[in-house]
């Protein structure tokens, strides 16, 4: 299992909605097709859709929770239940889901 947080500026109702609208979008990148599994104002969980694509690596399941710290920030905590046990492609999520952590947040 991948896991991490951070603190972010914006809401959690705005960053769920973000994130919900770019994982499947971006189903071409390292993570393969996704689906949402379910999506609220505090959560967001997604799984694999179909066959995953070039150095994915594989995965169960995805998680990123959302908690409102003040009423300008939010924290961020994500986990990442990964079914490989190699520790190259665990590296290579948590440095992708950084990314999708600083993409929802950039203005």
């Amino acid at each position: 299992m991948i896991v991490g947080e951070s603190e972010v500026d914006g809401q959690p109702e705005e960053l769920a909605a973000k994130l919900a609208g770019l994982l499947p979008r971006d189903a071409m990148g390292p993570l393969g097709a996704i689906k949402i599994m379910s999506c609220d104002r505090h959560e967001v969980v997604f799984m694999p859709s179909g066959q995953p694509s070039y150095g994915a690596g594989g995965f169960r399941q995805g998680r990123i929770k959302l908690t409102p710290l003040s009423s300008s920030k939010t924290r961020v905590a994500y986990a990442l239940e990964a079914s490989s046990g190699k520790v190259m492609p665990r590296l290579g999520w948590l440095s992708l889901l950084l990314g999708l952590v600083a993409i929802t947040v950039s203005p």
